[in-house]
């Protein structure tokens, strides 16, 4: 499976808040462990030196080696990405630039040539900078509430969708922060898609099991926890990934033919894609 999850025991969740005021929302009981399979290579895994720091930090040595965070907030970032993912570059496009840290840098260094220090900029080399860096963006996997976050980018070209990552030189306490380095992983659209339903369907089931678990006994009373909000956003969210799929129907995609335009522009300015 490309996305794989683990939930912490219900027991063991930690709860929000302070001493004598703590409590849990569906967020929250969604506390475990994440991760990418990408062709064998483990997106979102902490490298065995980063792990042997830890082992006086609270880390447990049965903890699996991947982030340990709400698991939702991978499915909340998929989700909201999965319209302009799902909306195919122009091969014409990608052969100028893809998806990846060297685009990043091109974008940064655009940024400054649009935007010089003290100076104004045209409304016109402002819509040209947005042409660029919005699609680019878009199709980036946002990691920022994490120390040094993997940087990963997904996007399709028609007929596959490309997961991209490159983490070299992310390093924490002298050591290099994830297993995967560097790589290129693309599977059908058809998979994919597939794959995102699969991650959508076990996440949702494994959440209704412990709401409904939690509206039968609750047996931590020093966290506060509200059951028929539970069951409310457990409805809401099983509806989310329907609803990705119909912004796919109405988001417009991007005017190809500027943002090609646009690169060029930049490309002549002295902005060379490298």
């Amino acid at each position: 499976m490309l996305f794989e999850f683990q939930l912490r025991p219900i027991e063991k969740v930690v709860p929000w808040g302070n001493e004598g005021d703590y409590s849990l929302s569906w967020f929250g009981l969604t506390d475990g462990w994440f991760w990418l399979n990408c062709g064998g290579h483990e997106l979102f895994r902490y490298s065995d030196p980063i792990i042997k720091s830890w082992k006086y930090e609270g880390r447990q040595p049965t903890d699996p080696p991947y982030v340990d965070y709400q698991v939702v907030r991978l499915w909340e970032d998929i989700l909201q990405i999965l319209p302009d993912v799902l909306s195919p570059a122009p091969q014409n496009l990608l052969e100028k630039i893809q998806p990846s840290l060297e685009a990043d840098s091109w974008i940064d260094q655009v940024f400054e040539f649009a935007f010089p220090e003290g100076c104004e900029t045209s409304q016109s080399t402002e819509n040209k900078f947005k042409s660029v860096s919005e699609w680019l963006g878009q199709r980036r996997l946002d990691s920022g509430y994490l120390k040094q976050g993997p940087r990963i980018w997904l996007w399709s070209g028609g007929t596959n969708v490309f997961v991209r990552w490159n983490n070299a030189g992310l390093v924490l306490d002298g050591h290099e922060l994830w297993t995967a380095q560097s790589g290129t992983y693309s599977l059908s659209l058809e998979d994919f898609i597939e794959e995102v339903r699969s991650f959508d369907r076990r996440l949702i089931a494994a959440m209704n099991e412990r709401v409904q678990s939690i509206q039968q006994h609750w047996n931590r009373p020093e966290i506060r926890i509200d059951k028929e909000a539970l069951l409310v956003e457990q409805k809401q969210r099983s509806q989310w990934l329907n609803e990705a799929f119909e912004r796919l129907k109405t988001t417009e995609p991007p005017d190809w033919n500027r943002v090609i335009d646009a690169i060029s522009y930049f490309d002549k300015m002295g902005c060379p894609i490298r």
